[in-house]
């Protein structure tokens, strides 16, 4: 926990200073590693698809649509033209 609320207020530091960047490395840390967060992959089907995006396009504040994405990327938000892709 002392960890968190180190690299907490490094952080606030940061966002609130004009300091350019932020640099540490791993290695000068200590504790428990923090859990991943990234989102793996999803698979399988979801029951009335066409029904749930249709009603996600109706609610969506900008234009939703499909393109292919270079890279390891499967989606962006693009806010010069407020759309998402």
């Amino acid at each position: 926990m002392e960890f968190l609320s180190k690299l907490y207020i490094i952080l606030k530091l940061t966002l609130t200073s004009k300091c350019k960047a932020l640099h540490f490395d791993y290695s000068q840390t200590e504790g428990k590693e923090l859990p991943d967060i990234a989102v793996d992959e999803l698979t399988g089907d979801v029951d009335r698809y066409k029904d749930f995006f249709a009603a996600l396009e109706k609610t969506s504040p900008v234009p939703i649509a499909f393109e292919n994405i270079e890279g390891g990327s499967h989606g962006y938000y693009h806010l010069e033209d407020k759309r998402i892709a």
